[in-house]
């Protein structure tokens, strides 16, 4: 088995500008680079605004996903304290396997909210867990990223 160094991890979709009130779908894109088939457990949205300090920024966003194993829009296993988004993959562990060096996605909704702040917003998104198949079965990996961070701005 060899271990990857890092999983690269990008999103597309999201617009320039969001109006307060509106739902913003986009995509989590992620590639491992291995020889290995992979399953991830485990996707993170992190997102951040130039807002009031502490967990008052966050207030009015919330977030679904479309959970590659259910095939369901699921509400996150973790919603933020901040505002890391935690999704945990449904089904069957693991429930979702892909080829070796294969492109993953996951579909996620977020919604900003008449209270959203006003402004600039950051986000990124990451795999937190995932599993490489070895001749015993799968075993954990928590990988070394490399994320793209996209910004945009929220505004009435």
């Amino acid at each position: 088995m060899t271990a990857p160094s890092s999983i690269n991890t990008w999103i597309t979709g999201i617009p320039s500008r969001v109006k307060r009130g509106k739902t913003v779908t986009f995509t989590l894109r992620y590639r491992l680079q291995t020889r290995e088939t992979y399953a991830p457990l485990t996707f993170e949205l992190d997102m951040g605004s130039a807002g009031p300090a502490g967990n008052a920024q966050y207030k009015g966003v919330s977030s679904t996903y479309f959970d590659p194993a259910t095939r369901k829009w699921e509400k996150p296993s973790h919603a933020p304290h901040s505002a890391d988004f935690v999704y945990t993959v449904g089904g069957t562990y693991p429930s979702v396997k892909l080829k070796p060096g294969a492109l993953g996605q996951v579909t996620i909704r977020v919604t900003f909210g008449k209270d959203t702040y006003l402004g600039t917003w950051w986000t990124d998104g990451s795999v937190y867990g995932y599993l490489l198949k070895t001749g015993g079965g799968f075993d954990s990996h928590y990988p070394s990223e490399s994320m793209k961070v996209t910004r945009f701005s929220v505004y009435r």
